[in-house]
């Protein structure tokens, strides 16, 4: 069972700050966890360099570096992030799942955010672990 108590940290990147606080408000009621904000995947990367991760969370198509490159980053170069799971969030899913990127340990959830559906592929993506 998933509770409030796990101290989870979690990593929004998003270039849209009304998603972010969206994703925020969710996840901070539903978890009670530290959350990372990040503009972009380049952002997103730096602090994934920075900070053990519980969960991504992440945009597809964002400006400086997209979600998948991102990802592709993490996984090749952070260690400590390495097997992350994501939750790809984003009205482009086709275009990610088209993408070269492995899929291994990736859920996509399509934009518009539903919030049940948003705290239910959280709560599987941190079964994985």
């Amino acid at each position: 069972m998933i509770s409030m108590d796990d101290n989870y940290t979690f990593l929004i990147v998003d270039d849209e700050p009304e998603i972010v606080d969206f994703i925020c408000d969710i996840l901070t009621d539903a978890f009670g966890c530290k959350i990372l904000r990040a503009k972009d995947g380049l952002e997103g990367y730096e602090l994934a360099k920075k900070h053990k991760l519980d969960l991504i969370f992440s945009d597809y198509r964002m400006p400086l570096m997209d979600g998948g490159a991102m990802i592709m980053a993490i996984r090749e170069r952070c260690e400590e992030n390495r097997n992350v799971p994501v939750l790809m969030v984003s009205a482009y899913i086709a275009d990610a799942k088209n993408n070269a990127m492995p899929h291994e340990r990736i859920l996509f959830l399509d934009k518009p955010i539903e919030k049940k559906a948003l705290i239910r592929n959280a709560r599987f993506a941190l079964a994985m672990n």
